[in-house]
């Protein structure tokens, strides 16, 4: 999904896969996601990532406001890793081309200088599931 503009309320529960880059959204975003992606180009409302479990979600942060707007019982907001500007910069490219966002147009022009305003919206249960690794005997 490309939405050239602000979703409402309650985007992507319960997203098991589907790919999405949006505007802003209103409260409750990515409550309850399990898997796919989401990518935020402006404002979250609260609560976002209540109950997450999986999935990537990535949102611009440009005033340090994210965090707040976070569960943070559910979630942890991170810096966007070398590794993963490759993959939002392809979201962003197709978001661009598909709906002629002037916004995802500017952030393009700037890249990768823009990627330093993005977040990493990560599910706490991931530490909690990771795996030591063996001992070698």
């Amino acid at each position: 999904l490309y939405a050239a503009g602000r979703v409402g309320e309650r985007f992507a529960v319960r997203n098991s896969g589907a790919r999405a880059v949006v505007e802003g959204c209103g409260d409750h975003g990515c409550e309850y996601m399990t898997a796919g992606a989401v990518l935020v180009l402006g404002p979250v409302g609260s609560n976002f990532g209540a109950g997450m479990t999986g999935g990537k979600a990535w949102a611009l942060d440009p005033h340090g406001e994210l965090e707040s707007r976070c569960n943070s019982e559910s979630v942890v907001v991170e810096t966007i890793g070398r590794e993963e500007l490759d993959e939002i910069a392809s979201l962003l490219r197709r978001h661009a081309q598909k709906t002629g966002s002037a916004k995802a147009w500017a952030l393009l022009a700037a890249w990768p200088g823009q990627a330093g305003q993005l977040r990493r919206i990560r599910p706490r249960c991931e530490e909690e599931t990771r795996e030591p690794i063996p001992a070698r005997l």
